[in-house]
């Protein structure tokens, strides 16, 4: 297996590679699989199969588990406009996420 950077795609042909390594595209395109729309500039896992590439698709990261107090904080930090006529506010406490809407009643959203 292989690692890339999709150099160019043109519908109907394929893409074009840039593989580790190697300063330059190459010069035939490549096929992928069906379950993968190719962007150019996307880092991509390549197998070599019967002398050619098949992309098996896009290589991303993991995102980060967020725990309940995190978003919380996150929410609270874009959406807490109590100025405003509509608004909410969410807390975290006693390991749950409280949600309280234009003022009004306070209620556990999620459980931590």
């Amino acid at each position: 297996m292989l690692l890339g950077t999709i150099s160019s795609y043109t519908s109907g042909e394929g893409v074009k590679l840039t593989i580790d390594g190697e300063s330059a595209p190459t010069a035939k395109n490549y096929m992928f699989l069906g379950s993968y729309t190719p962007v150019v500039g996307d880092r991509v896992l390549i197998e070599e199969i019967s002398g050619s590439y098949v992309v098996l698709g896009k290589v991303v990261a993991t995102p980060a588990k967020v725990d309940l107090a995190t978003m919380a904080l996150r929410v609270r930090q874009y959406s807490n406009n109590p100025s405003g006529s509509n608004y909410v506010e969410f807390t975290y406490f006693n390991s749950n996420l409280w949600v309280k809407i234009n003022g009004g009643t306070q209620f556990a959203l999620a459980k931590g």
